[in-house]
């Protein structure tokens, strides 16, 4: 499939399985083609690819909220307050990551904010 889709006659699937973590898509590995490479081997093993590869990707996230740099942290704890301020004045509940395959854990991430420490949100 590699050569086929670097050939363009091909692409990438997406996902769209009931217990991908952030939803349906194509996932990457960032600075890990050796874990991408591991995993296409363990497909193999299990009989769903034939040939275990490793495509390179240059992806550019653009606008993108990254979890990783404290910037963007610190964005969510000073907007937080005010996400939740305005959910309870709708009357909607903070949403919540829920397992949507049985007998998994409903909470993916769990999270304490700075700002009420000692409380765990469910991540949003």
């Amino acid at each position: 499939m590699a050569d086929r889709v670097l050939m363009g006659n091909d692409s990438l699937k997406k996902s769209e399985k009931s217990y991908d973590w952030l939803g349906s898509g194509i996932y990457f590995w960032e600075h890990g083609p050796e874990r991408a490479l591991d995993w296409a081997r363990e497909q193999k093993q299990h009989g769903k690819i034939k040939s275990p590869a490793v495509l390179g990707a240059v992806i550019h996230l653009g606008n993108c909220f990254d979890f990783m740099d404290v910037r963007s942290t610190r964005i969510l704890s000073e907007a937080y307050p005010r996400f939740k301020e305005d959910q309870e004045l709708r009357g909607l509940a903070i949403p919540a990551n829920e397992s949507r395959v049985e007998g998994k854990a409903p909470e993916l991430c769990g999270c304490r904010h700075p700002y009420e420490e000692g409380k765990t949100h469910k991540a949003l």
